[in-house]
């Protein structure tokens, strides 16, 4: 393998003046992700407070023994007793076979930044990935794209999951084997199509919901990189937030105002806000008949949404102390939450989550903690080697396809191949048959004015027969030189997909029925920078 950079490129945007050090964003947030005083400074600040180390261990433990946890997933868990661990926390929605690939490149981050971080501190530090099993946007995650005859196809998955948290869906076993058999089979029989296969049927056998999949999965991608799963919607989790659910409760007003005050500030400085909030949000959910309800504030209660449930304060506080499980963060209070049960040297985001995270100083000021240093996860773009010997058949620069794709050139390449100008022939063959057709109408309506429509008509035939004719020419040339469009077609599925980065369209999956899970130790043993900007790997 073989690692370059490829500098991000939009402009104007947040991620980009936040990667680039621009002050006035950088003042949106704690820390400079970028100065390595940040982390020290972090770590000295997360040793004066007091977590439940303890009871996290306990839970921590408990819910890995079902998984395939290694031995050094296991002493990470044991090292949290320790008031000098922290930890790089990264998550995401527990997506069918772990989602598209930026999840992987996120759990990437987790654990080599963490690893860097242990050096330089000479503390503990442990990678956790949190799964935002409390999320019930189910077509967000029950579904991958797969590559057919050069084409995105999305697979998905049908399941009974009504307006449920993902965490408490169960997994119709029978379903998901047919689902992974057909996605598989689209990824054509390789030298590991059977291990792979053998994986899945033992993740589908150990799991009963979709965060226990993801979770199996990426405990086996990641096997003795000591990674920790932790599904944010475990009762066992929720048990642990209790007070911190109080807490929010209490200070509902000032969190909502908090969050107003840094979207307003980010509008300030010309940025959108990614996040929509209705008026008095509660920024908070309840599971109440088996569906996820965002709670709004109105007259001193908290009412549902749409009207399906009404309590008081002192009501919606017992029920954080009695049965917490029942409740759960909105994009908002999860940071926090996340920042007050764990003790986060670092947090890994994305673009999109930098963004966010940039309206939620305020937010955290309320419960007196500062957010975490945001460090910009890696983003790669795998480049596999049947791809490559394409691009160097095509003569296509790897860069300029990561950006703009293969459509360009491959028009300019196939009426290289033709020895004229088509569209020019057309477009000249219709302007002399219309001059003469219009001479012809002229003297039909001096005929009859009835003939009106008649002409009309019948220059519509002729005008669709041309076309006709020119689709048909087209079509023939595309047969002639299929082979070799066909070599576009493949560059731009594999590289730019639907003209969307790849790691957000494909499937870490994809890439191990080729060349095994070893892919993934050797992925994770490269050198990448920590800037944000794409780093093409050569696999």
């Amino acid at each position: 393998m073989n690692v370059h950079d490829l500098p991000y490129t939009k402009k104007d945007d947040l991620y980009t003046a936040y990667l680039s050090g621009d002050e006035s964003v950088r003042s949106l947030f704690h820390y400079d992700p970028m100065d390595e005083e940040s982390y020290f400074q972090r770590w000295k600040a997360l040793k004066e407070r007091k977590f439940q180390r303890e009871a996290l261990h306990n839970h921590l433990k408990a819910f890995h023994l079902h998984l395939p946890a290694s031995e050094k997933t296991f002493d990470n868990i044991d090292r949290l007793k320790n008031p000098d661990t922290t930890v790089v926390v990264t998550g995401q929605q527990a997506g069918l076979l772990t989602g598209p690939l930026y999840s992987i490149h996120k759990c990437m981050s987790a654990i080599l930044f963490a690893k860097e971080k242990e050096k330089q501190l000479g503390a503990p530090v442990v990678p956790v990935f949190w799964i935002a099993g409390e999320d019930h946007d189910f077509d967000e995650v029950n579904h991958i794209n797969v590559i057919q005859k050069n084409d995105i196809i999305k697979k998905k998955i049908l399941m009974n999951e009504g307006k449920r948290s993902v965490s408490n869906i169960r997994l119709e076993k029978d379903r998901l084997r047919q689902w992974v058999d057909e996605v598989i089979r689209s990824f054509g029989e390789k030298k590991h199509t059977q291990d792979l296969k053998q994986l899945m049927e033992d993740a589908v056998d150990h799991s009963t919901s979709m965060t226990d999949f993801f979770a199996y999965l990426m405990l086996k991608l990641f096997e003795d990189q000591g990674l920790v799963m932790m599904d944010a919607h475990h009762p066992e989790i929720r048990k642990l937030e209790s007070a911190t659910f109080q807490a929010m409760i209490a200070n509902t007003e000032e969190i909502d105002g908090a969050f107003q005050k840094g979207s307003e500030q980010l509008h300030s400085l010309g940025y959108p806000s990614l996040i929509e909030s209705e008026e008095n949000n509660s920024h908070l959910f309840i599971e109440e008949q088996d569906a996820r309800v965002l709670l709004i504030r109105e007259d001193g209660h908290f009412r549902g949404k749409n009207n399906e449930c009404l309590y008081s304060k002192e009501e919606l506080l017992n029920i954080a102390k009695e049965t917490p499980h029942r409740l759960s963060n909105n994009v908002v209070t999860r940071p926090l939450m996340q920042e007050l049960i764990l003790p986060t040297l670092a947090f890994v985001a994305g673009p999109g989550e930098v963004s966010y995270w940039s309206m939620l100083k305020s937010v955290f000021e309320v419960h007196n903690v500062t957010m975490p240093p945001i460090v910009p996860r890696l983003s790669l773009a795998l480049v596999d080697r049947t791809t490559q010997k394409m691009l160097d058949e095509t003569k296509l620069d790897l860069k300029s396809v990561l950006k703009t794709g293969t459509q360009k050139e491959k028009e300019k390449w196939l009426s290289d191949q033709v020895s004229f100008d088509l569209d020019a022939q057309i477009t000249k063959s219709l302007q002399i048959f219309k001059e003469e057709h219009d001479q012809l109408k002229h003297s039909a309506l001096s005929l009859d004015k009835g003939l009106q429509q008649v002409t009309e008509k019948n220059w519509t035939i002729i005008e669709n027969q041309i076309n006709y004719l020119k689709k048909s020419m087209e079509r023939s040339i595309h047969r002639q030189h299929e082979v070799e469009l066909r070599k576009y077609d493949y560059i731009q599925a594999h590289l730019l997909p639907n003209g969307q980065p790849q790691e957000r369209i494909l499937n870490i999956f994809y890439y191990i029925n080729e060349y095994g899970m070893e892919m993934i130790q050797e992925l994770i043993a490269q050198r990448y920078k920590w800037n944000g900007n794409l780093q093409i790997v050569c696999i």
